[in-house]
């Protein structure tokens, strides 16, 4: 984690050779499910959503560096009901993420861009949710419990993103992006009994702030 911090130190370090810098803030909602471990093939996915500051280069070539502090929320419903248990149960995990991502942006006044990157993350937590019910005629309250020291606590994933941008003047623009991320670690410490990894659909809307560097 130190090395990643230095890594992102040097690249904000060079704004001599930037044009300009973008700080940002967005929300997203998106769609995140399992896969892995054969018996979590059947699992439905989880609607959740994001939020977090972006932090953007772009070179004077059109090239764009990036990253963030976004906190994303990730899961999936258990598809194991059965006439004890008529609800599904949830694993939800919390996560703190520094993307560092590279792209391309085209056009002016509209623009497109796109990005490729990994995505580190910190788990900050871990629970599942899991209806009461376990015989006809129980109670509906759900149990949630924490399991987060089951997981393991850092994440790696690899994320693509699309995006658009508006120029409202000199300084503020909007922007909506789709991004898709697919995480490479495993999510349990002991992968051997529980292969299970996550990926997730995310849909942002913000604004951004440009920072001129001359």
């Amino acid at each position: 984690m130190k090395k990643l911090f230095i890594t992102l130190f040097v690249l904000f370090s060079i704004s001599s050779f930037a044009q300009n810098h973008f700080i940002g803030a967005q929300f997203g909602l998106g769609s995140s499910d399992s896969f892995g471990t054969e018996w979590v093939e059947n699992d439905k996915s989880l609607k959740s959503f994001s939020a977090g500051l972006s932090y953007d280069f772009k070179l004077k070539n059109n090239i764009l560096l990036g990253s963030g502090l976004i906190y994303e929320r990730r899961g999936s419903e258990e598809n194991r009901a059965s006439i004890w248990n008529p609800s599904d149960s949830k694993m939800r995990f919390d996560y703190l993420m520094i993307p560092v991502k590279a792209g391309y942006q085209i056009g002016n006044k509209w623009s497109g861009y796109a990005y490729l990157g990994l995505v580190p993350a910190y788990l900050l937590k871990a629970d599942k949710k899991t209806p009461e019910r376990t015989y006809p005629h129980g109670s509906d309250d759900p149990i949630i419990s924490n399991v987060t020291e089951s997981m393991n606590r850092f994440n790696l994933s690899v994320m693509f993103e699309l995006g658009c941008n508006y120029q409202l003047n000199n300084k503020l623009s909007l922007f909506v992006s789709g991004s898709y991320l697919r995480e490479i670690t495993e999510v349990y410490k002991d992968p051997d009994s529980y292969s299970v990894r996550y990926h997730r659909l995310n849909i942002s809307l913000g604004v951004k702030y440009a920072l001129k560097s001359e």
